[in-house]
């Protein structure tokens, strides 16, 4: 199986070895449900190898975010095509009410 990217390998390696020595299930179907967990992390922004680290330190079978884990700054967080789209569309209404404003159109 290839491993996205923006996966942290070393502690990705020391989870899926712990789950191994603890005999969780770690077929191909159950990596496919735990990458997608952390591809949603990713997306939000959070720090995956905190996560990750978490995990393997509490022996879960899963990954979760506590009120501690910590995020990327804001610059590094990955985008959506949707989003994107949405923020495009909303900096041309922005620009469009400013240009109407300093017209002296009511906004």
């Amino acid at each position: 199986m290839q491993l996205p990217p923006w996966l942290p390998l070393e502690a990705w390696n020391e989870y899926m070895e712990m789950r191994k020595k603890k005999r969780m299930i770690t077929t191909p179907r159950v990596e496919k449900r735990l990458l997608r967990l952390l591809e949603g992390f990713h997306e939000q922004g959070y720090d995956l190898e905190a996560i990750i680290d978490d995990a393997n330190n509490g022996n879960w079978k899963d990954f979760y975010v506590n009120g501690g884990t910590p995020r990327r700054p804001q610059e590094e967080r990955p985008i959506s095509e949707r989003a994107q789209q949405v923020k495009a569309q909303l900096d041309l209404l922005y620009k469009r009410r400013a240009e109407e404003a300093k017209r002296g159109y009511p906004v």
